[in-house]
């Protein structure tokens, strides 16, 4: 109803004072390229908070695969070492039973 109200009263006075509506149309003009100004900077601003964001991400991520593989490094170590363990158990019974066959 205003957006009506007011395309009505330009219309009008675009017959009596047209002058008066190029200011109007001029003014708008100006504030529309004002706001585009506006949301291109904050469009710009976004991007690079964006960009910004992404890297420290990234540098985390980073941190984080060299963490976790440096862990994993560890877990085979010790992997490698319950398997040597286990492995050596296992031939000291095989041994024993050996023996207690052959006591027998």
């Amino acid at each position: 109803m205003l957006s009506f109200s007011l395309d009505t009263a330009e219309r009008s006075l675009e017959e009596t004072l047209p002058h008066v509506v190029l200011k109007l149309v001029e003014g708008r003009t100006k504030r529309l390229r004002v706001l585009e100004q506006s949301a291109q900077e904050k469009r710009r601003e976004l991007e690079q908070r964006s960009a910004e964001t992404c890297a420290v991400s990234s540098t985390h991520l980073e941190t984080f695969r060299m963490k976790a593989e440096g862990k994993c490094e560890e877990a085979m170590e010790v992997y490698a070492q319950v398997l040597d363990s286990l492995l050596m158990d296992l031939r000291t019974q095989a041994k024993e039973a050996e023996r207690r066959s052959g006591a027998y």
